[in-house]
């Protein structure tokens, strides 16, 4: 039996691109819902939020994702979510060494790992 072809639907790989661009947006900028749906060319805030909900799940990520309570604390998110220390000391307009200082005393005082774990190595 053959599949029927829909021209009008996206491909399952258009989508996980679609779901991983919206989960990351959020994680790494925390732009807001609308914000990601107007830059993936989506028609509301709430697929957008729908499409990073199923990555997260699929992939075993945490959610609701995890809001930053101090600037150790999001440099060491950034860290762990794959962001060289210059990429985050320019992101968050701070010297490198700031960066890594405060992140180390973050994680030794609230004893989370060091060096930070980075996902995909």
């Amino acid at each position: 039996m053959l599949k029927k072809h829909y021209p009008d639907r996206p491909s399952r790989s258009h989508l996980n691109g679609v779901q991983s661009r919206s989960y990351w947006l959020r994680a790494m900028y925390q732009l807001p819902w609308k914000e990601i749906a107007e830059r993936l060319e989506l028609r509301h805030a709430s697929a957008a939020y729908d499409n990073a909900y199923r990555y997260s799940i699929r992939h075993r990520y945490p959610w609701p994702m995890v809001n930053a309570k101090c600037f150790g604390q999001d440099v060491y998110i950034d860290r762990t979510n794959g962001l060289t220390w210059q990429k985050i000391a320019k992101k968050r307009g701070r010297k490198m060494t700031e960066c890594k200082n405060v992140c180390y005393q973050w994680a030794h005082r609230h004893e989370y790992r060091w060096p930070p774990f980075q996902r995909g190595s």
